[in-house]
């Protein structure tokens, strides 16, 4: 299923459900939408669990491991350091 969109009414309840808890617990309002969801397509075997991969891979780095990549990323794109500044300790997904 794509993370933000629904297959049926259950669905869609839900999804507008954990909006709001997460609006409340933030106190800001949430912007993404919630979409009907359409055909997916599963990534090719080597996208999955790159995060874990071993295999070294050309970066603007240099050749490293596939983890490191994903780490340097993970890093430079900043998400992590947002999600930190609005849900604080209860970031999920982020070290502390």
């Amino acid at each position: 299923m794509l993370e933000d969109s629904v297959y049926n009414n259950a669905q869609n309840a839900s999804a507008k459900a954990a909006k709001q808890a997460a609006q409340n617990a933030l106190g800001q309002k949430i912007v993404t939408p919630i979409l009907q969801a359409t055909q997916f397509y599963n990534a090719e075997d080597y996208h999955q669990d790159y995060y874990k991969g071993t295999k070294r891979v050309l970066t603007r780095f240099g050749a490293v491991k596939q983890s490191d990549a994903y780490k340097r990323y993970r890093k430079g794109c900043g998400r992590d350091a947002r999600v930190k500044q609005l849900w604080g300790k209860d970031a999920p997904f982020v070290s502390h």
